[in-house]
């Protein structure tokens, strides 16, 4: 039989594409990332800016989730559920 594994939930982040507005990047975060998001927001568009010449800046499409005291309990993930 195999095993069921719990899921992490407090533990998931990802940086999603948005939109392209000329020759700037919009990008949204969510989740929760072991950085601050400023420092991932600034490796993110190091990482852009190094492959793509011809764009020139990257932004974030909610500057409220630049926040990171939003998440920064693991246990209000997880309220409600088991623990």
């Amino acid at each position: 039989m195999p095993t069921r594994l719990a899921p992490l939930t407090h533990y998931w982040q990802a940086v999603e594409f948005v939109e392209l507005d000329g020759p700037s990047v919009i990008v949204k975060l969510t989740g929760r990332f072991w950085h601050k998001r400023a420092d991932v927001v600034e490796r993110v568009e190091s990482y852009i800016l190094e492959r793509i010449p011809e764009c020139v800046s990257v932004e974030i499409d909610d500057p409220a989730s630049l926040d990171d005291e939003e998440l920064a309990n693991p246990r209000d993930v997880l309220e409600g559920e088991e623990r």
